[in-house]
Parts: C-alpha cells; sequence; structure tokens
C-alpha cells in the first residue's frame, strides 16, 4: 500500500491548484490500483474534514459525500473503515461533528461502556457521558420476551388497526440506488424512493431525510 497525507486528499478533492491537484489526481487515479492502494488513516481522514469545514466552509452535506467518496474510492483503502462507516451514518443522522463520532464509535468497538468528555454537544449528540453526569441506559428489546406472541401476529395487529402493506419492489430498489445524496442509509433511501414513485408522505423525523426533497411530516 502507498501511505496518503492530508494535503494530498485535500488537493484531491478540492481540486484548488493547478500543480499539485493533478498530481494528487494521477497518484490516486493511476498511480494506486486495487493491487497496490492507497491507504488513508483515520487521523488522517479526521484532518481532511477539519480542513474542509475551516478552511474550505465545507457544510455538513459536502462532509458526508466527502468521507463517502473516500470510503467509496476502489484505489484507497481507510483505516478501520467499518468503523468509519458506522460513524458517518451517526454523523448523517443528528447534529454531532464527524470527530465525535469517529471518537465514539471507536471506543465502542473497543469495548467500552461509555466514552467520557467534558464537551456538552458530543454528550448531547454522540451518545458520549458528560463527566459527573449520567447517561440513559440503552434501551434493551425487553417487550419481546413479555410479548412473544405479537411478532407472529404483527400482520394480523396492523390490519385489525387499519394500516396497508407497503411492499418493496425493484422499482423502489433501483431508484434507492440512482440517488446522488449524502444520506447512505438504504433503508431510508428505499423509503424516499417509495416516497417518490407512490407520491406519499413520510411520518419520519431524521434529518438526511431531507436531502431526498421527498414529502415527510414531523
Amino acid at each position: 500500500m502507498i501511505g496518503i497525507d492530508t494535503n494530498v486528499l485535500v488537493h484531491y478533492i478540492a481540486q484548488d491548484d493547478a500543480v499539485q491537484s493533478a498530481q494528487a489526481s494521477d497518484l490516486i487515479e493511476q498511480e494506486c490500483s486495487q493491487e497496490i492502494p492507497g491507504f488513508v488513516g483515520i487521523v488522517v481522514l479526521l484532518q481532511l474534514v477539519w480542513v474542509s469545514e475551516s478552511c474550505y466552509g465545507a457544510t455538513r452535506t459536502e462532509i458526508a459525500e466527502i468521507v463517502w467518496r473516500i470510503l467509496s474510492t476502489r484505489h484507497l483503502v481507510v483505516e478501520e473503515a467499518e468503523l468509519v462507516w458506522k460513524a458517518l451514518r451517526l454523523f448523517e443522522s443528528g447534529e454531532a461533528d464527524f470527530s465525535d463520532c469517529v471518537i465514539e464509535r471507536v471506543a465502542d468497538a473497543a469495548g467500552c461502556t461509555r466514552t467520557l468528555t467534558f464537551d456538552r454537544q458530543a454528550a448531547a449528540t454522540a451518545g458520549m457521558t458528560l463527566v459527573g453526569g449520567v447517561r440513559p441506559a440503552k434501551v434493551r428489546p425487553v417487550y419481546i420476551q413479555k410479548l412473544p406472541d405479537v411478532g407472529h401476529r404483527f400482520a394480523e395487529l396492523a390490519a385489525a388497526d387499519g394500516f396497508t402493506r407497503f411492499p418493496v419492489d425493484h422499482r423502489h430498489g433501483l431508484r434507492a440506488g440512482s440517488r446522488r445524496v449524502a444520506h447512505r442509509d438504504p433503508v431510508g433511501r428505499v423509503l424516499a424512493a417509495q416516497s417518490e414513485l407512490e407520491s406519499v408522505h413520510h411520518v419520519i423525523r431524521d434529518p438526511p431525510f431531507a436531502h431526498f426533497g421527498t414529502r415527510a411530516f414531523w
């Protein structure tokens, strides 16, 4: 593998320097390959996000697109890519800083029961615990043991309450995969495709859902 420094990625993404951006593009798109990929460390990725925000004024949507692009480039290998994907989904679904999302996901993967911080915003948005505070316990699916027959009767109970089945077919999958937006959650993409193709509204409270331009309540 070939290690990639932050400034190379910055010029590759920003395309802001005639010489260095061209060199960065040649390196990543020509010299790096699936056999000899470029390696992007987590620290480098976090520096890229910080530079994009502080120096280039990148929005949250643009940050999500940048991270997704790095993760999806065939010729690049991202350190702990699965954790970064999880951090990206956390970032897209709320208001936490991307770096806080990475810190929390890495700690969780390491087996930490909680991540302590003095940062109130990180505690409120990234799942961390404020020093001196108490983090609510995670919700456990205990209702499964208490109501074992509900799952088997779900279709019956839903119909009795007036709900109608809304099946997913190939049209929804194709439309969901074709949308070029920052939201990468496959379930959210399918919901947006259903909303668009079937002309229905969705009751959903998911800020990134607005990227699709579909109609939603709440």
